[in-house]
C-alpha cells in the first residue's frame, strides 16, 4: 500500500502545476527517489524469493513491485525530458537516460526469476551491465549531444554555445558549425561559431600526426574547419 500511494503521488507530480519548485530539483528529486526505491525493491524480491520460491502470494506481490518500479522509472524519464527541453542536452543528462534504460532492461529477467523460471539472475544481471557498459563506450555522445542542442536551437532560440564549444571535443564540431547554415541563426552566434572553427583548424594544424596518434575525429574536424 505504501509503494502504492509513493506511486500515485509519482504520476501525479507529472502533471504538476503552478508548484513551487525549479525543474532542476523537480528532475533531480524524481531520478535521485528513483535508484533508492528501485534498489530497495530489487533487494526485498530476491530476499523474498529466497525465502519461498514456490509461494504465490510472494509472485504476486514481487510482480506488483516490478510494476511499482517501472512507473517509478517513466516518471523519472519525463522528468529528466522536462529538464533537457528547458535547459538543453549535456552528458551527464543523456548518462541518465542510459542508467533508465539499463534498469528497465534489468527488470526482464527479474520478472523470470519471479516466475520461478530457470534463470542465473547474477549472471544475467552482469552480463546486461557488460554490454550496456560497452555500448555507452562506443556511442558517440559529444555529437549526439551537439546535435540535439543545434535542433533545439532551431526551435527555441535558446543554445549554451559555450558548453558545445568546451565539453563536445572535435566529435561536435559538425552539428555545432552548422548554426552558420541556419537561416534564425544570430549573426552574433555566426561569428562566434567562425570564431572557434578557426581556433580548432589553428590548434588542429599545429599538432604533429602520425601513424601513432592519429585519429579520426580530429582529421574530419580539420577538414570542416579549413574555410579556404
Amino acid at each position: 500500500m505504501i509503494y502504492l500511494v509513493f506511486c500515485i503521488i509519482q504520476i501525479k507530480s507529472l502533471f504538476m502545476r503552478n508548484v513551487d519548485i525549479n525543474y532542476a530539483n523537480y528532475a533531480r528529486q524524481g531520478f535521485f527517489q528513483l535508484m533508492i526505491v528501485s534498489v530497495l525493491n530489487l533487494v526485498t524480491i530476491l530476499m523474498a524469493k529466497r525465502q519461498d520460491k514456490k509461494s504465490k502470494y510472494i509472485q504476486v506481490m514481487s510482480s506488483m513491485m516490478i510494476l511499482f518500479t517501472f512507473i517509478l522509472l517513466l516518471s523519472a524519464a519525463i522528468r529528466m525530458y522536462f529538464y533537457e527541453s528547458a535547459y538543453g542536452y549535456t552528458l551527464l543528462r543523456l548518462l541518465v537516460y542510459c542508467v533508465l534504460f539499463t534498469e528497465a532492461i534489468l527488470l526482464i529477467p527479474t520478472i523470470l526469476y519471479i516466475l520461478n523460471k530457470k534463470i542465473n539472475l547474477p549472471k544475467v544481471y552482469f552480463s546486461i551491465l557488460v554490454v550496456i557498459y560497452v555500448g555507452i563506450n562506443f556511442a558517440n555522445f559529444n555529437y549526439v549531444i551537439a546535435k540535439r542542442n543545434v535542433e533545439r536551437y532551431a526551435i527555441t532560440g535558446k543554445i549554451d554555445i559555450s558548453y558545445l564549444k568546451y565539453e563536445t571535443g572535435t566529435d561536435g564540431i559538425e552539428p555545432i558549425l552548422s548554426l552558420m547554415d541556419m537561416e534564425n541563426s544570430e549573426q552574433e552566434l555566426k561569428d562566434e561559431v567562425k570564431e572557434y572553427a578557426s581556433k580548432r583548424y589553428k590548434q588542429l594544424s599545429e599538432e604533429k600526426v602520425d601513424f601513432r596518434n592519429f585519429n579520426i575525429s580530429k582529421w574530419r574536424a580539420k577538414k570542416l574547419c579549413d574555410f579556404k
